[in-house]
């Protein structure tokens, strides 16, 4: 009859010790709640803060982001060096009305630079891509917010050589935190491919943003940018209709 008493004990002891640690662990507790990268904080940080005197990155440039009432051409990542180009192409470009665009040179961050590419809502932080940013600070982004949901994709091209057409394997994992009705979101990229010389190629980036206030970056962007090719479009009718033709 004292039996169950015994094993009751036992587990209760087990239970303590276990618990015990668990609070002793180095590593910190995941958490499934982002906020952002680093002290960039989505839907806190603004325009302004980053324009302040911070020595963790070396500048802060805020982009125009008005598209040329002529070509109809905006921001291209070809006008910046190398550090921008990734991110501004994956991250995408958006304009319009209470949008903005920023760049981030050299942020420091676990003994690494970075650099990033940040997008405005009413001059608030809703979205930032970096790319490249390296083992170390992927550990500790896993061990702060967990491993994420992993989704992967495998794609087989052909490629053509002197000694003629042989088959290559490419792939793509991307792994999500949150959802998009989160209030935050991240999605990392890694691609392993074949560029057009048959050469591999590996690629990663890793975005953060407010999924409801791109929402509507995208919605005023597209809108905006629609808005700027009808005027092109029919400026150029004007001036065909006042041609000597």
């Amino acid at each position: 009859m004292k039996t169950p008493s015994i094993f009751l004990t036992l587990l209760v002891i087990l239970l303590f010790c276990s618990h015990g640690l668990a609070s002793n662990s180095l590593n910190p507790p995941v958490s499934n709640t982002i906020t952002g990268f680093g002290k960039f904080k989505i839907g806190k940080t603004t325009i302004q803060e980053l324009k302040g005197t911070d020595t963790t990155f070396s500048w802060f440039l805020e982009l125009d982001n008005r598209l040329d009432s002529t070509t109809g051409l905006g921001i291209e990542p070809s006008d910046y060096d190398y550090d921008f180009s990734v991110p501004l192409i994956y991250g995408g470009t958006y304009y319009g009305k209470n949008v903005k665009m920023g760049l981030v040179k050299e942020y420091r961050i676990l003994e690494k630079n970075v650099s990033l590419a940040l997008v405005f809502y009413k001059d608030t932080l809703v979205q930032l891509i970096t790319e490249d940013f390296g083992d170390e600070i992927q550990e500790q982004w896993i061990l702060k917010y967990g491993k994420g949901v992993l989704t992967e994709r495998k794609k087989t091209i052909t490629c053509t050589s002197r000694f003629g057409k042989y088959n290559e394997s490419e792939s793509y994992y991307t792994t999500t935190w949150g959802l998009p009705s989160s209030k935050v979101m991240a999605v990392y990229e890694f691609s392993e491919y074949y560029d057009s010389k048959c050469e591999k190629t590996y690629n990663n980036y890793l975005i953060v943003k407010s999924p409801s206030k791109m929402k509507k970056v995208e919605a005023i962007s597209q809108k905006y940018s629609l808005s700027v090719i009808n005027k092109i479009a029919e400026k150029k009718k004007r001036e065909a209709n006042s041609s000597d033709l």
